[in-house]
């Protein structure tokens, strides 16, 4: 028995802004390799004392305009994570043309 992939795709979600993103991976050209690989990743190991180790927090960015509120939700604990959704990414981006 053979057996092909026939059709694989990728699908990006951005953490800053909620932009989508999607990919036939597939038979993909030059120029979409380049964009799969034209993401900010933002990481972040802190340690937790109850728990006694260390956590890794992820989040990824598709420009350079989400980068601060990626970079704001992985620094903020996960029980503040759900208030980090309200960020007003124009507001941001105006503090930081200042």
């Amino acid at each position: 028995m053979s057996q092909k992939v026939i059709s694989q795709r990728m699908q990006r979600i951005c953490d800053g802004c909620g932009k989508t993103q999607e990919w036939e991976i597939q038979n993909a050209s030059d120029i979409d390799v380049l964009a799969m690989a034209d993401v900010f990743t933002i990481v972040r190991e802190h340690f937790v004392p109850e728990q006694g180790q260390f956590i890794k927090r992820i989040g990824q960015a598709c420009s350079l305009d989400c980068v601060p509120v990626v970079a704001a939700k992985v620094a903020l604990p996960p029980s503040v994570e759900s208030a980090a959704d309200d960020i007003d990414l124009a507001s941001l981006r105006t503090n930081l043309a200042n």
